[in-house]
């Protein structure tokens, strides 16, 4: 653990048990929680599919915690996760949260955090048998000052580290160190809008392996994008950010990106017990497997969510996505691979007492590929409950 970091737990730490015993009612939830899982391809196959059972125990503690003008949030989650044939894949996550959302006077604000998580990769870009769990650490810092009554300026920083256990997918270890400014227009109902520049250098220290060539996917990607958050009523609130990015590669630039990015959402609240999020994006992101350093994914999603009763809550969620893996390093001697995934996925949750949740999903994919191979379809079921303490 870097220096920063312990700075940052540290100081949420002191901060909370400063606090704890003025802690106000259910500031801090300990939990409890355990899921049952049958996937019908769990390595996502097109022939020959393979199905398990996964079990998975939680135990953690959520706090969130008000301090005068001081705003504390923390998660520490532990969990262990079996499979019932493929014994081999069973592993011990974790998922821990320190952050800092801190005030000072009028005009400062900002965040200051730190999180770790620990879980096993997706098998959909692997496809085998193979027991990666990754490790991932985000330390982050910002501070916004009010130098008008309607503007704000920001500055930020964070790094963020990727490992793999798996020495086949150690190519995919990164480290990326990003900086961002902004500038927002604050209205009088405290919406915003404004204007977003964003750096982010990434490196990937191992080299990539393909036909006896090794290949550099190190890069750096420059943002400007213009951003919004706004309510306009107290049921519908609109977030977005839209802008042109640009990536560049260490190695082999005509796999290069420029291009218009960004992600749009809206959130509606209707007649009190019925919720709809949705949202689309033109987004370039990283990859789990496979030789591309990053794919450019656009999509749609649509995710109701309705309060039947004070206990019962019935939740839905539609999406389609595009995936155009333009990083692949052997850009221009091969056909580069698209997907088209299809996800649909139904829950229902139920609360007999008020520190007891009991759920119900079920949700299918379907991925279509130009390459050989690469098509599944998937389902899975999972019930569960959580108990609050």
């Amino acid at each position: 653990m870097s220096k920063l970091q312990t700075v940052i737990l540290l100081n949420c730490g002191l901060l909370l048990a400063g606090s704890a015993l003025a802690a106000p009612e259910d500031a801090i939830r300990p939990y409890a929680s355990y899921s049952v899982t049958r996937d019908s391809n769990l390595f996502r196959l097109q022939d020959n599919p393979e199905s398990d059972v996964l079990k998975r125990l939680e135990a953690g503690v959520d706090i969130d915690l008000p301090i005068s003008r001081q705003h504390l949030l923390a998660r520490a989650n532990v969990s262990n996760t079996r499979f019932n044939r493929f014994s081999d894949l069973g592993y011990d996550g974790r998922d821990l949260l320190g952050q800092w959302n801190w005030q000072l006077g009028n005009l400062w604000s900002g965040d200051l955090g730190y999180s770790n998580t620990r879980t096993l990769a997706s098998f959909a870009d692997i496809q085998q048998r193979l027991q990666n769990v990754r490790t991932q650490q985000r330390a982050f810092a910002d501070a916004s000052y009010r130098l008008h009554p309607d503007w704000r300026v920001s500055a930020g920083t964070s790094r963020y580290d990727l490992t793999n256990s798996a020495g086949s997918q150690n190519y995919l270890d990164r480290t990326e160190d990003a900086a961002e400014l902004g500038l927002q227009y604050i209205s009088p109902t405290s919406s915003t809008v404004g204007l977003q520049l964003k750096r982010i250098d990434g490196n990937l220290p191992n080299r990539e392996l393909i036909s006896s060539i090794l290949y550099d996917n190190s890069y750096r990607q420059t943002e400007l994008n213009a951003t919004a958050n706004w309510a306009f009523s107290g049921n519908s609130r609109f977030t977005g950010r839209l802008g042109y990015t640009r990536r560049k590669h260490a190695q082999v630039a005509e796999r290069d990106f420029s291009g218009i990015a960004g992600r749009l959402g809206m959130n509606w609240v209707m007649a009190g017990k019925t919720t709809v999020d949705a949202a689309v994006w033109r987004e370039v992101g990283a990859v789990e497997g496979g030789s591309s350093s990053y794919v450019l994914s656009s999509g749609a999603s649509l995710a109701p969510s309705w309060a039947a009763t004070s206990k019962l809550t019935v939740q839905g969620r539609i999406s389609y996505q595009k995936y155009d893996y333009q990083g692949d390093p052997r850009f221009i001697n091969v056909q580069l691979r698209k997907d088209t995934v299809r996800t649909l996925a139904v829950g229902a949750f139920y609360a007999p007492w008020r520190s007891t949740r009991l759920g119900l999903n079920f949700q299918t994919d379907r991925r279509d590929s130009n390459t050989a191979q690469a098509d599944y379809r998937a389902n899975s079921v999972t019930a569960s409950v959580r108990v609050e303490f």
